[in-house]
């Protein structure tokens, strides 16, 4: 029993720790105008330091992907940091190779802008846009799973590759968060876009995808991914899928 109060104390010594140092930083630190420049000039910013690398490219409108909601878990939000990135995380080893990280591979989700930063990002992240769309239909397929229609308002039109996903805007109580879809409506539709979504219990973008309704407003990023149909016609291809795992099946 004493031996578990010791851990619990323990345990509880280190998040007030964690949560002083991020309160600190937060309110004390201050980091004053640092510059982002993405591919060597290509996209110069300026901006407040403090903030994540991937928090900072959303506010200025650069979708890159990342599936997790920048909680460090998905990997996906891979990016090449130059210099001004400070040293790779613990958090990011995990999740990095290490040729990765002698070539400065990094999560922007994990590095904070603390001061000046040169990146590389592929240049078809920076055309990735944010769509404002309306739900059309929210059909039933099994007991968990729903198909999802939304029909594209501003832009109007998604050009995507058989394949490619999404990533949909979800309101949660620390603020909006992003997660994954696979597209699975034809790429020639580029007036709509199709969702299959299994309910997780708990999952933040399946449950409000799950409780939209005809008429609602639903934002989504994208497209992304390098998971697309070889249109070659002389290529033969084999798609296995099942459950959700069917829609990127049913685009390609």
């Amino acid at each position: 029993m004493i031996y578990l109060l010791s851990i619990a104390s323990f345990a509880g010594l280190v998040v007030l720790l964690s949560a002083g140092l991020m309160i600190a930083e937060r309110f004390l630190i201050d980091y004053g105008i640092c510059k982002l420049d993405i591919n060597a000039g290509e996209k110069p910013l300026e901006l407040e330091g403090g903030q994540t690398l991937l928090a900072s490219l959303y506010a200025n409108e650069i979708f890159i992907p990342s599936a997790c909601g920048g909680k460090g878990t998905c990997g996906h939000c891979k990016i090449t940091v130059m210099s001004g990135g400070g040293p790779v995380l613990p958090t990011e080893t995990p999740l990095l190779t290490r040729k990765e990280i002698r070539s400065g591979v990094r999560l922007a989700c994990q590095v904070k802008i603390r001061e000046d930063i040169y990146v590389r990002i592929p240049s078809d992240l920076l055309d990735v846009k944010m769509f404002t769309s309306a739900v059309e239909s929210s059909v039933v397929l099994t007991y968990d799973i729903k198909e999802i229609t939304l029909r594209l308002e501003d832009p109007a039109e998604i050009s995507q590759r058989p394949g490619q996903y999404v990533q949909v805007q979800a309101p949660s109580p620390g603020g909006p968060e992003f997660r994954a879809y696979s597209i699975s409506s034809p790429a020639h539709e580029q007036n709509i876009v199709r969702l299959v979504v299994r309910l997780v219990p708990g999952g933040i973008g399946s449950t409000y995808l799950h409780n939209v309704k005809p008429g609602d407003t639903v934002n989504f990023t994208g497209p992304y991914g390098e998971f697309w149909l070889n249109e070659d016609p002389s290529v033969e291809i084999v798609c296995v899928g099942g459950g959700c795992g069917m829609a990127p099946m049913a685009n390609i």
